[in-house]
């Protein structure tokens, strides 16, 4: 696996969300899915950006 820290935050992200959802039932269910899903989309998104190379032109 390339970027294993990436997936263990994303892992953790909907491990904590649930906890979260499971330990508080007046919760707002999907409030709690949207921040997980706009937090994932953010990890995803600077974890798996390729590296700039500076290559000659």
């Amino acid at each position: 696996m390339k970027y294993p820290w990436v997936s263990f935050s994303i892992i953790g992200v909907w491990l904590g969300s649930a906890i979260s959802i499971w330990a508080r039932s007046d919760a707002s269910v999907e409030r709690i899915l949207l921040i997980a899903m706009g937090t994932t989309l953010a990890i995803a998104f600077i974890g798996f950006k390729t590296p700039k190379t500076n290559l000659p032109t």
